[in-house]
């Protein structure tokens, strides 16, 4: 990270402070902080450490509810969960430890209760890197599903993928509500993040299935466009305007035509299913425009 040197009369200089570190702890104007000179380094701490958010919840008749809790707990910035539980629930526990957090773990069990504590420390500064990652886990995904070449192997290996993207949607949600990175914009962001998330689950079942389907030329189009939609939104994220807003919606205009046609050609089963597989990615891909749009939003407001 590189900061510019401002100067201030004669002798004074300055420069700005992250404002992703700023809110991640939760400094304001006038508070004083720690600098400290090591050799040739500057290092600025706050004075103040933030406390870790802790949370103590009991269950006695819900094991699904004990399961959800946690995730939930994870996203919303718990630093140390404590669980009371009848012994059966550690299985939901582990489980939801293992396919939906980063750095969430068990640090302390007895027979009817459980410490959790994160152990990650996951930085604000993460943010960006993670999510580049879920784009490309993503398109890695639906590539293959496309790909006539993909072998059975690489196929059945896609739910195993999709938890990464699950692990990537819960840390990322919790780096946002933890921090307060994105201010206006952290419900766009959750929109977008959700949304990818729920895309990659169609595609997971898509794969589970795969042996199944005996794909025909109409389903290995339709997945070409679901591919094409899918390069169309990323490049929308990552090189937001107005011309490339048309373009998503002009891919999303060839989906919605060949779910259409495919719907007019016929009434079996085969040419429903096709429909509903294709009408299902354009619903998917509209919320994701709306979001990437959201989250946009105030750079088109004139000052």
């Amino acid at each position: 990270m590189i900061r510019k040197i401002s100067k201030h009369g004669q002798l004074s200089l300055s420069i700005s402070l992250p404002i992703v570190w700023v809110r991640m702890n939760k400094l304001k104007g006038n508070e004083e902080l720690d600098v400290k000179m090591e050799s040739d380094k500057l290092i600025i701490s706050p004075l103040k450490k933030l406390q870790e958010k802790e949370e103590v919840v009991e269950f006695k008749e819900s094991p699904n509810l004990c399961e959800y809790f946690v995730a939930i707990s994870y996203r919303y910035g718990t630093d140390l969960l404590r669980i009371k539980y009848p012994p059966i629930f550690i299985k939901q526990v582990n489980r939801v430890l293992s396919k939906d957090t980063i750095g969430f773990e068990v640090i302390d069990q007895t027979e009817d209760s459980c410490k959790i504590k994160d152990m990650s420390k996951g930085a604000a500064g993460d943010f960006d890197a993670v999510l580049r990652r879920m784009w490309l886990v993503a398109s890695g995904i639906i590539t293959d599903l496309e790909n006539p070449a993909s072998n059975i192997e690489l196929i059945l290996s896609i739910p195993e993928r999709d938890n990464y993207i699950n692990r990537y949607r819960s840390y990322l949600i919790r780096l946002i509500m933890k921090n307060n990175i994105l201010d206006k914009k952290s419900y766009g962001y959750v929109s977008l993040i959700q949304s990818i998330e729920a895309l990659c689950d169609e595609f997971k079942n898509i794969a589970e299935n795969w042996e199944n389907y005996n794909l025909n030329r109409d389903d290995r189009l339709v997945l070409k466009y679901v591919k094409d939609s899918f390069g169309a939104m990323q490049n929308l994220f990552y090189s937001f305007s107005e011309k490339n807003v048309e373009k998503s919606f002009g891919v999303l205009s060839r989906l919605k035509s060949l779910n259409k046609d495919n719907l007019n050609s016929g009434k079996d089963n085969k040419k429903l299913f096709v429909h509903a597989l294709g009408n299902s990615f354009h619903s998917r891909f509209k919320n994701i425009i709306y979001s990437i749009i959201e989250i946009n939003h105030n750079d088109f407001i004139e000052a």
